[in-house]
């Protein structure tokens, strides 16, 4: 049986040291309202496949829009309104495009935002919901009635956890802050499908972390 040959004796293991991470708490104040969009039950019962398509359409009629608009709300235990952590992760990962580094692929491993129960939502506090109507175009090109409430004079704390060895506190609060042109939510400006959004932005706190953000 052939003897295993021996490692020379300057070549080294390989030592790995574990990632550290730590949490900073980014406050961001809403610069245009905010228009949440959660798919409700009734919406995906009229998609084609679904178990309760048929039922559903058999039901539809006269249209009760603080119902409609109420189920396009995310909501979080005890009925506070929330908006996904991952809405606000993408945002701050598209952010990346306005600076040399780091790239979108390296801020999805190293950038998470927190959120709370099943949805993983973040709370939103806000000063007043308005209910809006607009008319948006369908699939086959006919004008259709959409109801969903507006959030005027919103804010939230995003919880970010983020690699230290990767990037610093300084660079999250600046990523965040510019996140907020592209904003969150429906008709915001960085949705795929509009070229006319204005909804949802932000811009970060007035407080010692905006302080800490951009030299």
């Amino acid at each position: 049986m052939a003897k295993k040959k021996a490692k020379p004796a300057d070549e080294k293991a390989i030592v790995l040291l574990r990632l550290k991470e730590e949490v900073i708490e980014a406050p961001i104040v809403g610069k245009t309202p905010l228009i949440p969009h959660r798919w409700s039950e009734k919406a995906k019962g009229m998609m084609p496949g679904h178990p309760a398509a048929e039922e559903v359409r058999q039901k539809l009629g006269k249209r009760a829009p603080e119902a409609e608009a109420g189920d396009c709300l995310y909501r979080l235990q005890g009925g506070r309104v929330g908006m996904p952590a991952v809405a606000f992760k993408a945002a701050i990962v598209g952010a990346c495009r306005y600076f040399e580094k780091p790239s979108m692929v390296e801020a999805k491993s190293i950038i998470h935002v927190a959120g709370e129960g099943p949805e993983i939502l973040v709370p939103i506090d806000y000063d007043e919901m308005v209910l809006r109507e607009d008319t948006p175009r369908n699939t086959g090109g006919g004008a259709d009635l959409r109801y969903r409430y507006m959030l005027v004079g919103w804010r939230a704390v995003l919880s970010i956890s983020y690699v230290t060895t990767s990037i610093t506190a300084g660079a999250i609060v600046t990523l965040v802050d510019a996140a907020g042109r592209g904003g969150v939510g429906d008709w915001r400006p960085s949705s795929p499908k509009s070229a006319t959004g204005l909804y949802g932005t932000w811009r970060i706190a007035a407080d010692e972390t905006e302080e800490e953000g951009a030299p």
